[in-house]
């Protein structure tokens, strides 16, 4: 009978304690671009060569190890969300044959603080920490046929915490969760903003 007591008090403390040992972390989007339902319709779909670079920093300073790695992953969703939004033609990397060429540099600027990540360990989650992730978009588009040129900024950030009190809602909104929004919310009003430039047409 105590063994089956212990078995049941562990099926639902193990779980809690794994939750409070990730640190109690959830994401916010900062909304600085809107979440877009849908596209418009178009019918003179133009074939599109995607070229994107990637820059990180952290607090200020360039912070390059992974900048090849997220160039690559972020050239591929860009590519996927073009596509999706079933406002062009032919979509690849390197084409110099497509109707229009995109250029797009990402900088993902990181702001945090490990003296306070320290201390908000130190003291189990009680003393929130708190760091932000903001990506910068520009981009450049030109109909190779024209010479017409546009180009557009972007911008959307995340912010990370860490804090005890947060705990319930770390499961809904992870920080995975909020980069993935981020990333989707930057190509699809990318999309937007190339088919409001007339570039389309």
């Amino acid at each position: 009978m105590i063994n089956k007591t212990c078995k049941r008090i562990a099926a639902y403390t193990l779980p809690l304690i794994a939750l409070f040992l990730t640190g109690c972390a959830t994401s916010f989007q900062q909304n600085n671009l809107t979440a877009i339902e849908e596209f418009p319709a178009v019918y003179t779909a133009k074939s599109v060569s995607v070229n994107l670079a990637f820059t990180g920093k952290l607090n200020g300073k360039p912070w390059t190890e992974n900048d090849i790695h997220n160039a690559t992953y972020l050239k591929i969703r860009c590519i996927k969300h073009l596509n999706d939004s079933k406002m062009f033609g032919d979509i690849s990397s390197g084409n110099k044959n497509a109707n229009l060429t995109l250029q797009i540099a990402i900088i993902n600027e990181k702001i945090a603080n490990p003296n306070e990540q320290f201390w908000t360990g130190l003291t189990l989650f009680i003393i929130p920490y708190k760091s932000i992730d903001t990506f910068r978009l520009g981009a450049v588009i030109v109909n190779n046929k024209t010479g017409q040129q546009e180009k557009f900024r972007l911008e959307e950030s995340v912010a990370y915490y860490q804090q005890l009190l947060l705990a319930p809602l770390s499961l809904f909104k992870s920080h995975d969760k909020g980069l993935k929004q981020c990333r989707e919310r930057l190509f699809d009003n990318l999309c937007m903003e190339i088919h409001d430039s007339g570039i389309l047409k």
